[in-house]
């Protein structure tokens, strides 16, 4: 189950499980982007966004980034995308 910080007993107390995801919503709205530079075979991507994900399983990385049918664990290369 969600157990985020910043939910209070109070909360949990009144609304139970929906005091979870109150605070998970809140928390998503209060994101903050920030400017990354990631560099991969010597090349620097720039990207703007709240997190980086790296993956080097093909299986895991096509459930998450449906976008790189090409990602492979054997073939030695960390492929990138946006």
């Amino acid at each position: 189950m969600l157990c985020p910080r910043g939910t209070t007993r109070k909360n949990k107390r009144r609304f139970g499980r929906i005091a979870y995801f109150w605070t998970v919503i809140l928390k998503i709205f209060t994101l903050r982007r920030r400017y990354l530079v990631v560099t991969v075979d010597g090349k620097a991507l720039n990207y703007r966004a709240v997190e980086v994900a790296i993956f080097n399983c093909g299986i895991l990385a096509n459930v998450l980034y449906p976008k790189g049918p090409d990602i492979r664990i054997d073939d030695g290369h960390l492929e990138s995308g946006s």
